[in-house]
């Protein structure tokens, strides 16, 4: 029997800082670097201003099996078959221990449509009590609601654009996956890697 594909998902609605080049192009490095069955998917319900927007993903009954999901923004320079592996029933970013996760990459498997109902009954005021640092959008949100059920990414598979590749406190060694926070966003940015991988 053939495995179940995976769903991978990212979330779009056209805007100055992000056109439809996004999606293309996000879409074509899926197919070059993931080499496993699965299902491409842009998700473009409005459901809240900017990163709220992601809160889409877990309306009942949307993606209930396997699912990945990318940012808008994300470089992928090499194979990403390992985000399938992922050992977590929820998985984030880790960007400094015991600091909010990052949500630019998320897999999930089963059903967290509790996340949406608990956001949908009060949009409000969850965006009023996630609106400033540390816990603040949508990560927060979900960080909190779900607790130690998250688990993270390996970091030597992800490294972040400005603050280690170009803030040089990592130095870049192959690592497949590049995400972002802020600006220059890939469309911006100069870096060999980013103009050989964002195709």
């Amino acid at each position: 029997m053939s495995p179940s594909p995976v769903d991978i998902a990212c979330v779009w609605r056209e805007s100055p800082e992000y056109s439809i080049e996004y999606v293309e192009k996000l879409e074509r490095a899926v197919a070059r670097h993931f080499t496993k069955p699965y299902r491409f998917h842009v998700i473009s319900d409005d459901t809240g201003p900017g990163w709220w927007s992601k809160l889409a993903l877990f309306m009942p009954g949307r993606f209930t099996g396997h699912t990945i999901y990318l940012d808008l923004d994300t470089v992928i320079a090499g194979n990403i078959d390992w985000l399938a592996d992922s050992p977590h029933g929820f998985t984030m970013l880790e960007e400094q221990p015991g600091a909010v996760p990052n949500s630019s990459l998320m897999a999930w498997r089963g059903d967290y449509s509790k996340l949406w109902d608990t956001y949908e009954a009060d949009r409000d005021g969850v965006q009023r009590r996630y609106s400033t640092l540390p816990n603040l959008g949508d990560q927060a949100f979900i960080a909190d609601q779900l607790g130690d059920a998250v688990g993270f990414w390996p970091a030597d598979k992800v490294i972040h654009f400005r603050k280690e590749i170009l803030g040089g406190s990592r130095p870049y060694a192959d690592e497949p996956l590049i995400y972002w926070t802020w600006r220059p966003k890939p469309r911006e940015a100069k870096h060999p890697l980013v103009k050989a991988n964002w195709i």
